[in-house]
């Protein structure tokens, strides 16, 4: 693919453009996201834009948590990692399954 532009500034914007149109995660992907919505058993986690994950309640921290407030709010940026996609196209996440290694190399 070839994209052109008259400056870099629009070649930029339209190569992430086609990154997000054609993103598809993949178990063991490890990337940043924000905390796009939360219910009772987890927060969904935009990957990019218009394709979430869920980080089940389970899957944030090493201790049993009752409630997900305390630790996850809406906007909070997240490293996490893709644990798996079911059958259903559906993305889980994990918060907990990041190493401080993989959260550093993750920008």
């Amino acid at each position: 693919m070839t994209i052109t532009s008259n400056d870099q500034e629009g070649a930029d914007i339209a190569k992430r453009m086609i990154k997000d149109l054609t993103f598809k995660p993949e178990p063991g992907m490890i990337m940043k996201g924000k905390v796009v919505r939360i219910i009772p058993i987890g927060a969904f986690v935009e990957l990019a834009p218009g394709k979430d994950g869920m980080v089940h309640i389970s899957q944030v921290c090493n201790e049993r948590i009752d409630a997900i407030e305390p630790h996850l709010n809406m906007g909070d940026e997240v490293v996490v990692k893709v644990v798996k996609i079911d059958e259903k196209g559906r993305v889980n996440l994990t918060i907990k399954g990041v190493s401080d290694e993989e959260k550093a190399g993750c920008q």
